[in-house]
């Protein structure tokens, strides 16, 4: 009996939470005709602040002072983002990407190909950037050997 009371609550959380949230509402779990798609920007964000930040002895007044500069950059963002100005450049390979993914989302929207052939274009272009990615892939700095060194792994020709 307790178990299913348990399973009752576990469920109504997940109806409160996202099922019928206005938080996040199933409409925005799909990315489908997102050109964001991913949390790579926020993740890329969050380096940037710690490598700004980062010392042997963090400093507290550094840290508030970093935050106060970003915070004054947030109005120009805004307007940057409203008027679908991007806020930093796309890769050749991300743009050539966004450009076949926002094509066959238009021909699906036109009613153009069915979903069976959307899928089939969606699974060419992951297969093709990917395997792109795992050809120009470079070394973490994390585990480079040292600032001045430089490595990349290049296909052989």
């Amino acid at each position: 009996m307790r178990d299913n009371a348990l399973l009752k609550n576990f469920c109504n959380n997940i109806e409160r939470t996202w099922i019928t949230s206005t938080v996040w509402p199933p409409k925005s779990w799909s990315m489908f005709n997102q050109h964001r798609r991913t949390n790579n920007n926020a993740e890329g964000y969050h380096n940037h602040l710690k490598l700004e930040i980062a010392s042997n002895s963090p400093n507290f007044m550094k840290f508030i002072l970093k935050l106060k500069e970003e915070a004054d950059k947030i109005y120009l963002k805004a307007k940057l983002l409203s008027q679908e100005q991007a806020l930093q450049r796309e890769s050749s390979d991300t743009a050539n990407m966004q450009h076949h993914l926002t094509a066959a989302w238009e021909k699906y929207n036109d009613k153009k190909i069915s979903s069976t052939e959307l899928l089939q274009i969606l699974g060419k272009l992951n297969r093709k950037h990917s395997q792109k990615e795992q050809h120009s892939s470079s070394i973490p700095e994390s585990i480079l050997l040292g600032p001045e060194v430089n490595l990349t792994f290049r296909p052989r020709a």
